[in-house]
């Protein structure tokens, strides 16, 4: 379908001005706005009544109070709840453990050492001590002879036995070397009396030692005392 060309044309003119509304003032000052009228009387305001306040001179009513009569009877009892004792002694408190246990002194069991002469007073009995549970390769106690000594033996003696292997003690120097004579507490037992096939000689001045080579497995054991017995050599 053909279209249809709109047809513009351009002037080329000024457009036409567009006219204003005439506005001319009448050079004249406004009309006065007519106030309301108001005259003063120049008389006083009319005085304001209060209400009367006049008194009655009677004491004021009373007032009832609420109705209170007491019936001079004891007051009812008040029911307690039914109590039976059962007859029974009551449970003992279960006591609560201690937080830690603190070892205590040990009480060295007795012993009397197998001497050839009770009267022998060549014969000494120093004691080396190890306090608490006992632990492997730890040195314990100190003995030192003024004399030149010979130990025939060890008294072992123990709080809490070993449990599980048995307890062996090394006699050991001032520098932690083997002195070539060892002592067994037998596994379970709290005592035990050793005699070394061979007595060891000691110089006056050496130091002696104890030192721990095994504890028990299931229970080191504790509080060990290992008793020389010694003999000074003349």
């Amino acid at each position: 379908m053909p279209s249809t060309a709109l047809d513009f044309t351009f002037s080329n003119t000024a457009p036409s001005a567009i006219s204003v509304a005439a506005f001319a003032g009448t050079g004249s000052s406004p009309a006065a706005v007519a106030g309301a009228a108001f005259t003063p009387s120049n008389t006083a305001p009319s005085a304001i009544t209060p209400p009367s306040v006049a008194g009655t001179g009677s004491a004021p009513v009373a007032v009832a109070l609420a109705s209170f009569a007491p019936d001079n009877t004891a007051p009812a009892a008040v029911a307690l709840a039914a109590f039976a004792g059962t007859g029974a002694e009551p449970a003992a408190l279960a006591v609560p453990l201690a937080a830690t246990v603190t070892p205590q002194v040990p009480q060295l069991v007795g012993f009397t050492p197998d001497l050839s002469s009770e009267t022998d007073l060549t014969m000494h009995t120093p004691s080396l001590s190890f306090a608490g549970e006992l632990t492997v390769a730890q040195p314990f106690g100190l003995y030192k002879p003024i004399t030149v000594i010979a130990v025939k033996g060890v008294q072992l003696s123990a709080q809490v036995a070993p449990v599980g292997a048995a307890a062996i003690i090394e006699l050991i120097d001032s520098t932690g070397a083997s002195l070539g004579r060892t002592a067994t507490l037998p596994d379970g037992s709290t005592f035990a009396d050793v005699t070394f096939v061979t007595p060891l000689a000691l110089n006056a001045g050496t130091l002696v030692r104890a030192k721990l080579t095994q504890v028990g497995s299931t229970t080191p054991g504790s509080f060990l005392t290992a008793t020389l017995i010694a003999q000074t050599v003349p």
